[in-house]
């Protein structure tokens, strides 16, 4: 066999072996059972590792399971000459009100995964199936950059909008409008949420810090700070006022100072 024979055999396993990857059906990469122990689940995957669907799938949080529906992706095939590969997706549910739009991209030289330009859409009553807090609306978020390095949230960059807010006091529904909070890791090892009442009965001016503390033996641990002020326009509800002065630090005039 002379050399010219090798290289054209050598060439057509090559190209075998690439078609092979390019059109394996994703359905034999992934085996839905492996996933049920992390707590993801789905009835089945369709399409390949460049296009497909997941359909059905949920995640099972705190003993609630959240239902996005069909995950659609696919390969942006421009990225795959840079050093970010990155892929595009949508899931969409009927039953819990949840949509994302989403951009997934792995940074080679960074060994890290990044989401940028994702849009999440949830109703606010699953919000208050998984965290215990009886709230009512609908939840816009705009993520501009996520970093996730060796399973840990780096750095993130984005806003949340929580529209027609309502919350219940314990005794009644009260409407707080529109409610705009801005996410920043500028800060080393912190991530600080602005968060401000854009159109609703109340001034709200609050800053939460969310900081890793350093201690003795190198252990680490989560803490977090919450600072600002709510001050009504007008009068409100005796119940609310009672809850406003229930939380706050300070009561100056008709400011209630926070500071936690």
């Amino acid at each position: 066999m002379n050399s010219k024979t090798v290289v054209r055999v050598g060439l057509v396993i090559v190209l075998i072996w690439v078609a092979c990857m390019v059109f394996l059906p994703v359905s034999k990469m992934f085996d839905a059972e492996e996933f049920i122990d992390k707590k993801i689940r789905f009835s089945s995957v369709t399409g390949f590792w460049w296009r497909g669907v997941v359909n059905d799938l949920t995640v099972d949080y705190r003993a609630h399971r959240i239902d996005f529906g069909q995950l659609s992706w696919q390969v942006d095939w421009r990225t795959l000459l840079s050093s970010r590969w990155c892929i595009k997706g949508i899931t969409s549910a009927s039953k819990e009100a949840i949509s994302t739009r989403f951009s997934a991209c792995y940074r080679l030289f960074e060994n890290d995964f990044q989401i940028i330009d994702t849009v999440i859409n949830v109703n606010a009553k699953t919000l208050a199936q998984v965290s215990g807090v009886e709230i009512a609306g609908q939840w816009l978020v705009n993520i501009d950059s996520i970093t996730i390095k060796n399973n840990r949230l780096v750095d993130i960059y984005g806003e949340a909008v929580w529209q027609r807010a309502q919350w219940h006091n314990g005794e009644s529904w009260f409407a707080l409008g529109d409610i705009l909070s801005t996410f920043d890791t500028s800060q080393q090892s912190a991530l600080m949420i602005n968060t401000t009442d854009i159109n609703g009965p109340l001034q709200v001016e609050l800053t939460t810090l969310l900081f890793t503390q350093q201690h003795q033996y190198k252990q680490q641990n989560q803490q977090w700070k919450l600072k600002g002020f709510i001050e009504p326009y007008g009068q409100l509800p005796q119940s609310l006022t009672e809850s406003l002065e229930f939380i706050a630090s300070k009561i100056d005039g008709k400011r209630y100072y926070v500071e936690y």
